[in-house]
C-alpha cells in the first residue's frame, strides 16, 4: 500500500473506493499511512444490496457479484468524490455459493480518466480473511500498473 500511496501522492492523484465484499479494508489500509488525506479522499461501503441501489444509484437486475454492478460502482463513487480514481469490489467471501458464484470470485472495477478497467479475480483462499486480503493486494498491483504506465 505504501508503494501505491507514494505514486499517487507524486502525480498528484486522488482516489476514493467503494466496497462491498472488502467491506471498507482498502480504506482501513491506505488511512494507517500517514498522509493520506492527501490522495484518499472517501469510501463508501455498500455491503447490501439496498445500499448499492440507494446511495449509489447502482442498478442490480442480474444481482450484485458482477462486472456491471462493479463497473457502475468505480463510476458513481469517483463522481461522488471528483477524484482521479475510483475504485469498486464486488464479489463472495463466503462461506457459500451465493448468485451462482463461487467463493472468492470478486469483481473490480477502476474508473480513471473516463476509462475503465475491469477485473474479475479468484482467490486462493476460501477463507473470508484472506480472500479480502488477497482481493486488495490484487487491486493495488492493478492501480500501481495503471498509474506507471500513464505516468511513467
Amino acid at each position: 500500500m505504501n508503494e501505491l500511496f507514494l505514486l499517487l501522492n507524486k502525480h498528484n492523484l486522488t482516489i476514493a473506493t467503494a466496497e462491498s465484499i472488502t467491506g471498507g479494508s482498502f480504506a482501513s489500509e491506505i488511512t494507517k499511512l500517514p498522509n493520506a488525506s492527501k490522495v484518499f479522499k472517501g469510501c463508501i461501503v455498500s455491503y447490501s444490496n439496498e445500499s448499492k441501489q440507494k446511495i449509489l444509484k447502482v442498478k442490480t437486475k442480474n444481482g450484485v457479484i458482477n462486472q456491471q454492478t462493479a463497473t457502475q460502482m468505480a463510476i458513481k463513487v469517483r463522481n461522488i468524490f471528483n477524484v482521479d480514481f475510483g475504485i469498486s469490489f464486488t464479489g463472495n467471501a463466503g462461506p457459500i455459493s451465493m448468485e451462482d458464484r463461487p467463493v472468492g470470485l470478486t469483481y473490480l472495477a477502476i474508473s480513471f480518466n473516463h476509462q475503465l478497467f475491469e477485473f474479475e479475480f479468484q482467490a486462493k483462499s476460501e477463507k473470508r480473511i484472506e480472500i479480502i486480503a488477497e482481493t486488495i493486494i490484487f487491486s493495488i498491483e492493478e492501480l500501481k500498473k495503471i498509474i506507471k504506465n500513464h505516468y511513467l
